[in-house]
């Protein structure tokens, strides 16, 4: 993720998400990680190769460490078509 986009992820983070991490409870400052991630898709056991991906952007607790994921497609940092597309 480049400093624009880091930069766009936090203020949509700012505009949205309380200030109290939900794990620790503290007010203290959050990151967001450096890459935007999809996960494997699971069916049963197994792993789906070339499943449907879900682009994610993490937002850290700089206390607990608890991590938050959000969907990269509806903040806007991915376009659905892209996601689609891998």
């Amino acid at each position: 993720m480049d400093d624009e986009q880091r930069e766009r992820a936090l203020a949509w983070f700012r505009g949205r998400i309380p200030p109290a991490c939900p794990s620790c409870q503290r007010a203290s400052a959050f990151d967001v990680l450096d890459t935007i991630v999809s996960p494997n898709a699971m069916l049963g056991q197994e792993i789906m190769v070339g499943g449907p991906p879900v682009p994610l952007v993490g937002l850290v607790c700089q206390n607990c460490a608890n991590v938050r994921w959000f969907s990269a497609v509806m903040m806007g940092m991915v376009l659905e078509t892209e996601a689609s597309i891998g």
